[in-house]
């Protein structure tokens, strides 16, 4: 989907990260506190005002949607 917001808890790390899929709903996940090896905040934001789409793989921990790995 295409990232509508990414919020950072460091230079490295995701705080949170907003995804719209092809059905125009927005997904919020959540960082989890790891690095995604590859997707530091700065890079997402770029995808995000180039409008390239990424893939989020996830779980959902207590119905939070947790950030397993992102690909391009």
């Amino acid at each position: 989907g295409l990232i509508q917001e990414v919020s950072a808890r460091s230079l490295l790390e995701v705080e949170t990260l907003i995804v719209k899929d092809a059905n125009g709903a927005a997904w919020v996940f959540q960082g989890g506190g790891e690095i995604i090896s590859g997707f530091t905040p700065s890079h997402l934001r770029e995808h995000m005002l180039q409008g390239h789409a990424v893939t989020v793989a996830f779980h959902r921990e207590n119905g939070v949607l947790i950030i397993d790995d992102l690909e391009d």
